[in-house]
């Protein structure tokens, strides 16, 4: 008895760290401070967002990326790596304009990319607002894409 807890402890031991290391980049959720919208980013084999507006989605699965020049697609065959979320709520001052001041209210997350096929830092920024939604690519590369 004493020689198979061992062995099943032992196990436990070997198996636990490929369990504790091992990131969750199926799916990635933001919502807008108010929770109005909210935007599901599936990171698997190729990228692919949804927009949700109270509950009832108003932007189906659809497909993110560039199609380059020799016609690949890019990113093609992406990871998450270092995911950062941030919360934002400042007013700013324009020079000039219809109001003397504007709220900046918004939920963020910049999640990095990493994939075999692209050479150099490849990003995704999302930002919710109140009022919708807005995203961008981050790409720095030592390689000119076309």
């Amino acid at each position: 008895m004493n020689i198979l807890l061992r062995k099943a402890f032992t196990l436990l031991i070997l198996i636990l760290p490929f369990f504790a290391c091992k990131r969750n980049t199926g799916s990635i959720r933001l919502s807008s401070p108010d929770t109005t919208y909210t935007f599901h980013l599936d990171v698997q084999d190729s990228l692919c967002y949804r927009v949700d507006w109270k509950g009832q989605s108003i932007i189906e699965k659809s497909a993110l990326g560039f199609k380059l020049s020799d016609g690949t697609v890019f990113p093609h065959a992406v990871e998450a790596g270092h995911i950062e979320k941030l919360s934002k709520n400042v007013n700013w001052q324009p020079v000039y304009g219809e109001r003397n001041a504007y709220t900046d209210k918004y939920n963020e997350v910049l999640v990095q990319l990493t994939g075999k096929t692209f050479e150099g830092g490849l990003a995704f920024r999302v930002r919710a607002y109140n009022e919708g939604i807005a995203f961008r690519y981050e790409i720095t590369s030592e390689k000119e894409l076309q």
